[in-house]
């Protein structure tokens, strides 16, 4: 149960996170809960692709950046056609917010690994 209310909190935090980048880089405002659920669907098929290339036994570098490639892409097209966004900026809002998360992961990472 304490697991589900942190894993909630994240994704409101990575949902908001997602609302203000879109507001800073491309003067469009979005819902937070709309972040929300572009968060969650594109963590959703991110896991699945990271699954799905470490079952092939490749390289864990690969899979940092299967996973990420797949994110932003899902990012990208999920805000172009749920929030309504050009894909011009859709995809530099994408770009940002992947790097912000892929950082993010490497610094929780670390810290779980220490």
């Amino acid at each position: 149960m304490f697991g589900i209310i942190i894993l909630l909190c994240v994704a409101v935090t990575f949902g908001f996170c997602l609302a203000w980048i879109c507001g800073m880089v491309a003067k469009t405002e979005i819902e937070v809960k709309t972040g929300v659920v572009i968060v969650a669907l594109s963590t959703i098929a991110a896991i699945f692709t990271r699954y799905l290339i470490a079952s092939g036994d490749a390289h864990p570098l690969l899979v940092l950046l299967g996973g990420a490639a797949v994110g932003w892409v899902c990012v990208a097209g999920l805000l172009v056609s749920y929030a309504k966004i050009t894909w011009k900026l859709g995809a530099i809002v994408a770009s940002v917010y992947t790097v912000v998360e892929f950082v993010a992961s490497l610094l929780v990472a670390m810290i779980i690994s220490d």
